[in-house]
């Protein structure tokens, strides 16, 4: 084929060099928590290195409430995480707000790559579709923070494309779940605030966050479910003309909500696999 390998040989060693493993971040969604990705994680090769962070203020995780937790506040924050572990070479994944963290971190940070799910905010921009989720945030009310366990069953189709997982889910079971939130609302209010606060200002200032978004020039794998309840799925041409110096790729999910690890964790993966063997650096 007139295609010739070489093997990497360290100078002091004829031992072949290990290539470096694909090295991947993930950051889970607004009130959620690292275990979101497990499912998802047991489909990946054993060889790349996994690495997931729980959110400030999510789970078992600190919380500041003097930081400022926005989408494009908190860039820094996770930059601390990032040069704490002293990655270099890395993509980062996110699905919704974590989404939304990983592309204010492209827009100030070099890394490979990024993977998002469903991220925040299209609905904002010029044929952006507001569901009602939203309609009912910025009324003050917040569906992802339930206390009753009517509400989390509720929560659970929303955020859900096959909702049957509910329905046969053990009262007890739903409970427990609710319980272990529960703690952390204070938490996820003070985030609910800074994030609405983000909203209205990028609403005046629409101008100013297209810039931000124009300074993303890594790769960008864009994964949304067609039945997504929470961001419309129409977002992803939005966020692909925002994203106008970055190399963007864009696949929509048909029978899948907002929680695309959950409902869709083996071709999820399998995607992922097909788009970094694709863009290796």
């Amino acid at each position: 084929s007139g295609i010739g390998t070489e093997e990497a040989r360290s100078p002091s060693s004829n031992q072949p060099l290990r290539p470096e493993p694909e090295t991947l971040v993930f950051l889970h969604g607004y009130s959620g928590n690292c275990t979101l990705w497990l499912n998802l994680v047991w489909y990946l090769p054993k060889s790349w290195r996994i690495i997931l962070l729980e959110l400030p203020g999510h789970g078992e995780s600190s919380f500041v409430p003097k930081e400022d937790y926005s989408v494009f506040g908190f860039p820094d924050i996770l930059n601390e995480f990032i040069e704490g572990l002293c990655l270099k070479n890395f993509h980062l994944v996110g699905i919704s707000l974590g989404a939304g963290y990983c592309y204010s971190y492209a827009s100030k940070y070099i890394l490979k790559s990024m993977i998002l799910m469903c991220p925040p905010g299209t609905d904002l921009y010029p044929n952006g579709v507001t569901t009602e989720y939203l309609r009912k945030l910025d009324r003050g009310e917040n569906l992802v923070l339930p206390l009753t366990v009517e509400g989390f069953r509720e929560m659970m189709r929303t955020v859900l494309f096959d909702a049957s997982m509910v329905w046969w889910l053990p009262h007890w079971i739903a409970r427990g779940a609710l319980d272990m939130r529960i703690p952390c609302y204070p938490n996820f209010r003070k985030i609910q605030d800074d994030l609405v606060d983000e909203r209205r200002h990028v609403e005046r200032n629409l101008s100013l966050y297209r810039t931000k978004m124009e300074k993303i020039c890594c790769g960008v794998f864009l994964l949304w479910g067609k039945e997504d309840k929470i961001f419309d799925f129409s977002g992803a041409e939005i966020c692909r003309r925002l994203l106008k110096n970055a190399f963007v790729q864009v696949e929509t999910l048909s029978n899948c909500g907002h929680v695309i690890p959950l409902e869709k964790p083996k071709l999820c993966a399998a995607l992922m696999q097909k788009y970094l063997s694709k863009h290796k650096q």
